[in-house]
């Protein structure tokens, strides 16, 4: 992705250029981020606002007793980036805890974006700031929105058909396209997205309400597998042509879906029946059933952990607060492991696979699940009815993030801490996440 490979080596400068100034402070020593909560007061519109294109408003952001702009200590709104379609007015020090920028852009349907920080001094006379960002782009959304995993900002939107929900990235430059498959519920399509510059290279029809999709193989010769769960099937679009190959018949109502086994050589592609508590087997060689296996109650989320050989199947259980675990190898239910309330969907991590982050709809939070152990670890607030998550980092630096449909935004979680860390907001109800790029500079995508 070109454009975003340079949008990251202009942020690296950057941030090295704030790191120096920062470090030359007068008060307090070096600047220090604390989360929002702690130091505003009020925002207006909003602490992260998504505004439509043409929009123009006044940014205001009032501080908690006991935190002040003090102009000696050069406090007070500071943009560190501003890409896109987003014009940056005059900025003001309205009083000591008040502060006011202006900011329009263009009614011409293109987005933007705006890094900012909130600079102030707290009643030890400490430095610090709060990291925040303006997003210009359709407030009720309908697009894959492209975060950069390093900053947590928003870099790009696409839009994308109505009601996206599941998203998965497919091929590679070297096999000529990377692009991420979107699927529309609403409008019963999949939008193919170049990753290099964002634009919808197709739109490919298949069954009714698609809802999830997973890639199987390797690059060169790669499938999408798309829950449609209107039609009880899963449609099969071949990743290079870019065309429908095959329909499977699943159960009913088929919602989440995953891969198992060594990419190319022994994959069975698992897909969620929501409302025949089951999970349909498929040999992804030839596309056939190989066997229904029965688990928890209304079943959506998906994913696989452990090893090759060892693999296990975790299936977030809507209906039951449960995750139903699934031995790879002989398609045998293995168990139930209690998580929060409703929940939706699964990423496994960990060195070997071993860890489940299950995002719990009905309670706002995630399940940390230690899969060969079979228990529940630990639960993790995020954003309001979270209904997607995905991993980036190596295995020693996870963060989780979330799409959190009730509010807007994506969490980010770091794993080794069990803490949240930021919120980025998307609009939209955002639904589905996944993760691409290498390790230094990893995008996730989120659909809203």
């Amino acid at each position: 992705m070109k454009r975003y490979r340079a949008l990251v080596a202009r942020l690296s400068t950057l941030l090295l250029l704030v790191t120096s100034v920062i470090a030359v402070a007068e008060a307090g020593g070096q600047r220090k981020q604390v989360d929002a909560k702690t130091a505003v007061r009020d925002a207006d519109p909003s602490l992260a606002p998504t505004v439509a294109p043409g929009t123009s408003f006044t940014y205001r952001i009032s501080l908690k007793q006991g935190r002040s702009f003090k102009n000696s200590n050069g406090d007070g709104l500071e943009i560190e980036e501003s890409v896109g379609n987003v014009i940056v007015g005059p900025m003001r020090r309205v009083s000591s805890t008040v502060f006011e920028i202006d900011f329009s852009s263009t009614n011409n349907g293109q987005s933007g974006f705006v890094l900012l920080d909130i600079n102030f001094t707290n009643s030890k006379n400490k430095l610090k700031f709060v990291r925040t960002g303006i997003g210009i782009g359709d407030p009720n959304g309908n697009q894959l929105v492209f975060i950069d995993a390093q900053d947590k900002t928003v870099r790009d939107r696409a839009s994308v058909g109505t009601m996206p929900i599941g998203v998965d990235v497919g091929g590679d430059q070297a096999s000529g396209l990377q692009a991420a498959f979107v699927c529309n519920s609403g409008s019963n399509n999949v939008s193919v997205v170049n990753m290099v510059n964002g634009n919808v290279v197709k739109t490919i029809a298949v069954g009714n309400r698609p809802s999830y999709v997973a890639i199987a193989g390797n690059p060169g010769n790669q499938t999408a597998y798309v829950t449609n769960a209107g039609s009880n099937s899963v449609s099969v679009i071949d990743v290079e042509d870019l065309v429908v190959i095959g329909t499977v018949s699943v159960g009913r109502f088929p919602q989440g879906v995953a891969v198992s086994g060594n990419p190319g050589v022994d994959e069975r592609v698992w897909v969620a029946n929501r409302d025949d508590d089951t999970l349909t087997v498929i040999n992804a060689i030839g596309n056939t059933i190989l066997g229904t296996v029965s688990i928890g109650d209304a079943p959506i989320g998906v994913a696989v952990g452990g090893q090759f050989g060892f693999q296990t199947v975790v299936t977030a259980c809507s209906g039951a607060n449960v995750v139903s675990l699934v031995e790879v190898s002989t398609a045998t239910f293995l168990g139930n492991v209690a998580v929060g309330s409703i929940p939706w969907a699964v990423a496994v991590g960990g060195p070997a696979g071993e860890t489940a982050y299950v995002a719990n709809s009905g309670g706002d939070s995630v399940s940390f699940v230690d899969i060969d152990e079979r228990r529940e670890l630990r639960r993790v607030p995020c954003g309001l009815q979270p209904v997607g998550i995905t991993i980036t980092g190596s295995t020693d630096l996870e963060e989780l993030y979330t799409a959190n449909s009730g509010d807007g935004t994506v969490s980010v979680i770091e794993v080794a801490r069990a803490v949240r860390l930021f919120v980025v907001p998307v609009g939209g109800r955002p639904r589905g996440v996944a993760t691409t790029g290498p390790i230094n500079g990893q995008f996730v995508l989120a659909t809203n």
